[in-house]
Formats: structure tokens, sequence, C-alpha cells
């Protein structure tokens, strides 16, 4: 269950409250986790889905008949943002824990320069990641009527590329 609750105590906000309860294997699964912002000037800080965790068990336990163990839960995502003279701009990194798998993009502009990254972090079975990178900036020159305006790369950990869909695609300007 999500609920909304959009209370502030000065520059800390906690915007949503989940709670969940899972049956799960003759036990009770029980979530609590909050979503937590924070404004400190011209940075934006965004915590998701912090919490606690613990699991009810039946049979003789700490809790007479029953067992409970209680557990942190840590976040599902992390989000910044940025508005400052010099800089702006922000990102997001969030964590599925079924899939253990990282995702996250940022935007940033600094004076002139555009910075775009995403990425994808996979810890399970094996580590994996791939990343896209991209700056744009002001044209540079090149002569014979050539400018440069951005470069951006990739790079992958033990991932793999299609080339036969890749050409394919390049020849019919897709």
């Amino acid at each position: 269950i999500d609920l909304p609750s959009h209370i502030s105590i000065g520059p800390i906000s906690v915007d949503d409250i989940t709670v969940g309860l899972t049956p799960a294997n003759g036990a009770i699964s029980l979530s609590v986790g909050l979503t937590i912002g924070a404004i400190l000037g011209p940075i934006s800080v965004t915590v998701e889905d912090v919490g606690l965790a613990g699991t009810l068990t039946p049979g003789s336990g700490n809790l007479g008949p029953f067992g409970f163990a209680l557990t942190f839960q840590p976040p599902t995502g992390l989000g910044l943002d940025i508005d400052a003279d010099a800089v702006s701009g922000g990102g997001f990194v969030s964590y599925n824990s079924s899939k253990q798998e990282y995702a996250g993009g940022l935007d940033l502009t600094i004076e002139m320069l555009q910075l775009k990254a995403f990425g994808l972090l996979d810890t399970s079975p094996e580590v994996s990641f791939v990343i896209i990178i991209i700056a744009d900036f002001p044209p540079i020159q090149l002569g014979f009527g050539f400018e440069l305006t951005n470069v951006g790369g990739i790079l992958g950990i033990n991932r793999s590329l299609a080339l036969d869909p890749l050409r394919s695609a390049f020849r019919s300007h897709t």
C-alpha cells in the first residue's frame, strides 16, 4: 500500500509511506518504507523506499509462539537535482532487488557543456555493466565546412554487441 503523506519538517519532507504485507513459505513478511526528500540550497535529494523489513514465522521464537526478525531495508532509488548558477541538472539511480540490477541516468549542464549518461549494472549471475556517455558543447570549427558539436562513447563489461542488426540499421539510415 502506498500512502501519500506530504509531511514537511524544515528542509526535509516525507512524500510517501509504503507498507507491505506478504505471506511466503509459511511466514509473513512485513515492510515499511519511506520516500524522503531534502532541499539544501540549490541541491535537492530524494531517497526512495528506505525503511525496515521484518519476517514473522510461526513456531517458538523471540515472541513466544512466533519468531520475528527485523532488518534494514536499503533504498530502491536515489535522486539528485542541482539548480545552481554554474551547474544544473540531475540524475536518478534505481535498484531492482528481484533482478539485482541498478539503472540510472544523469543530465548535467556545466556552463556551456551538457553531459548525459545512461547506465545499467547487473550483479547476478555475474557482473555486467554498460554505460552510454554524451557531451554536447558549442561548435568547434574543423575546416572544410565541418564542425564538432558533441562526442560520445559506450563502455560495456561482460556485454555483447549484435553487429549484424547494427550494420543493417546503419545501411538503411535508421
